[in-house]
């Protein structure tokens, strides 16, 4: 008897479980049926996403297309503004060189002016090599002033007043120079 009601509570057991996996078979089937109409909707939707896809690529191409055509007529615009311009600029330099610079200075003042402005170049230069000579120098005192003073009581006390010091000596020594070619060209001017 006993073994007859284990075999009916077995029994109930296996309905309920039968029913529980029914109802989730039915919720499951309901599930499909509502994804597949997604599924149905999102591929219609899709047909239309890519029509207007390529409706797009094929706008933009023509956009590109067009932006072409304008740059190359552009550019052949740009190119003839060119070169007017250019030889408007050629023609402008024979002018001066032919009608308005002789009246202004003489043969002799220009061979002047060009050997003033040769020295003053020359100087130029000289000036810029010692002052590419005398920089690593100094940033290396200063380097070697400011490592050896962590406390930095020297930099602004002694080394900065001796290094600007030096650079107004370099200076006033460049100035020198360069006043005597400037003196120099006013010289022949007014001697002309």
């Amino acid at each position: 008897m006993q073994e007859g009601m284990r075999i009916e509570d077995a029994m109930r057991m296996l309905q309920d479980q039968m029913r529980d996996i029914d109802k989730k078979q039915d919720a499951s089937l309901a599930d499909i049926d509502k994804h597949t109409k997604s599924l149905r909707h999102l591929r219609a939707r899709g047909g239309e996403v890519i029509s207007l896809d390529m409706t797009h690529r094929v706008a933009v191409q023509r956009v590109r297309d067009l932006e072409t055509d304008l740059a190359a007529v552009n550019s052949q615009r740009a190119s003839m503004r060119l070169v007017e311009a250019e030889q408007e600029v050629v023609t402008l330099k024979k002018t001066f060189q032919k009608e308005i610079w002789p009246e202004l200075t003489t043969p002799e003042q220009d061979k002047a002016l060009y050997k003033a402005l040769q020295l003053q170049r020359e100087q130029l230069a000289q000036h810029h090599d010692e002052g590419c000579a005398v920089m690593p120098l100094m940033e290396a005192h200063v380097v070697n002033t400011a490592c050896s003073d962590p406390g930095a009581v020297l930099m602004p006390h002694l080394i900065l007043p001796m290094l600007q010091r030096e650079i107004e000596g370099k200076a006033a020594a460049a100035k020198d120079p360069l006043l005597a070619t400037q003196q120099l060209d006013v010289a022949m001017i007014s001697a002309q």
